[in-house]
């Protein structure tokens, strides 16, 4: 992430850190088949992949990719 432009970097770290107080917002979309238990957030053509652990309440993010064919491949 340090190689975005420093705007959109401080967007995307601003949205990662409000997953600690919700970790389910309203732009966020649950991901389904291979993908269950993972969410996204969309931001200006970048997604935010992550899970929540639900018996701690931790937030995992997985990557912070630009959308693309290959997006949703190989996501942990």
């Amino acid at each position: 992430m340090y190689s975005l432009p420093h705007g959109l970097r401080q967007d995307l770290l601003g949205i990662i850190r409000d997953l600690t107080e919700d970790p389910y917002p309203i732009d966020s979309k649950a991901l389904d088949r291979e993908l269950t238990g993972r969410h996204v957030i969309r931001y200006a053509g970048w997604r935010v992949l992550y899970r929540v652990n639900e018996q701690d309440k931790a937030v995992k993010i997985f990557d912070v990719r630009t959308r693309d064919s290959d997006t949703y491949l190989n996501v942990p």
